[in-house]
């Protein structure tokens, strides 16, 4: 998305965005302000599928507010909103949030991330809330990798070694672990994802 990082470009309803009131985790002031009414959302369009399968797809963004604040983090199919949401409890100290969902897609449609205080997705009879935000991103697969920051022109990044908690799966810290995650095409006789060998 060429907007992930300048939510005053996303489509939004009972949202009041601030560009850059706060530093962000890189250092520089270029975190936005965004004050939420108890029924609004923020969503960015992220991009055009031109699959019609089922995909996994994560969303990750940085926030931090009033210690104990709640806010949906959303991502979904745009056209159908079939996907997932959480809510979150913020802190005083910026922490980055990812969701992953599967989200069953016909080619053309689009996927957005997003946050919400509709009572849909934060339970209860929802609140106000003023976030600090920073660094939206959605991407294919199940892992939030580092961050593009984009504020109007979409750009590409270098190879990345991305990052995954180990709780997130068995882990030896005396053996090792070795994490594969993979797009297999049709299968030939003897074709490996991975080979280990001495």
């Amino acid at each position: 998305n060429a907007y992930a990082n300048a939510f005053g470009s996303w489509p939004t309803a009972g949202v009041t965005v601030t560009a850059d009131t706060t530093v962000a985790p890189d250092g520089t002031t270029t975190a936005d302000t965004l004050a939420f009414t108890s029924s609004a959302w923020a969503y960015t369009i992220n991009s055009t599928v031109t699959s019609t399968a089922t995909l996994s797809m994560t969303g990750s963004i940085w926030l931090k507010g009033t210690p104990g604040d709640k806010i949906g983090l959303r991502i979904n199919n745009a056209n159908t909103a079939a996907g997932d949401y959480i809510v979150v409890t913020l802190t005083a100290n910026w922490v980055r949030y990812s969701l992953t969902a599967s989200i069953p897609f016909t080619a053309g449609q689009s996927v957005t991330m997003g946050l919400e205080t509709r009572v849909v997705v934060v339970p209860g009879t929802g609140a106000a809330v003023t976030v600090q935000a920073w660094g939206a991103q959605v991407e294919d697969g199940t892992v939030a990798t580092s961050l593009i920051p984009t504020y109007g022109t979409a750009v590409l990044r270098a190879a990345d070694a991305p990052e995954i908690a180990t709780s997130l799966f068995p882990y030896n810290v005396s053996e090792g672990t070795l994490y594969i995650e993979a797009t297999v095409p049709t299968i030939v006789g003897g074709s490996r994802v991975l080979s280990l060998n001495n």
